[in-house]
């Protein structure tokens, strides 16, 4: 699932598993993948509270050598304490920017001295395989500094 085959049966990874490779030439001619940006509305969330707030996630997809696959944009939330978070799609304009908010819990273990961390992680994949990525932190801290 998410592979797909170019040039002698080689697995590429169209961004939706791990592994693959990266084409960085086709007939001598040099391939760039997807460049992607990534910023967010908040870095910190406080207090923890247990509340929900809503984060936005913004930025930009520039496609490098080859147009991006139509499907390609995407983002995932990984978080320090291991709870399961959100999964997407993203929708780039035709500007290449985009932007999406994302509720997060404002909420961290009272015995996490480094508080907890949310990463947002934007990719990009292009018509080829080759993907580019960005990843944003937020923090809920242990103590308000």
């Amino acid at each position: 699932m998410g592979k797909a085959s170019l040039y002698n049966d080689l697995p590429v990874d169209l961004g939706r598993g791990t592994g693959g490779i990266t084409i960085l030439s086709i007939n001598d001619v040099p391939q760039t993948p997807p460049s992607v940006s990534c910023t967010a509305t908040l870095n910190i969330l406080w207090p923890p509270n247990g509340k929900d707030v809503s984060v936005t996630a913004a930025g930009s997809v520039t496609p490098g050598s080859s147009a991006l696959a139509t499907w390609s944009e995407a983002f995932s939330i990984t978080d320090s304490e291991g709870s399961v978070q959100p999964s997407g799609t993203v929708s780039v304009g035709t500007d290449g920017n985009y932007s999406f908010a994302i509720p997060l819990l404002a909420s961290r273990t009272g015995d996490d001295k480094n508080g907890r961390e949310y990463t947002i992680l934007v990719t990009a994949v292009d018509g080829i395989g080759n993907m580019g990525s960005c990843s944003v932190v937020v923090t809920v801290p242990h103590d308000q500094r």
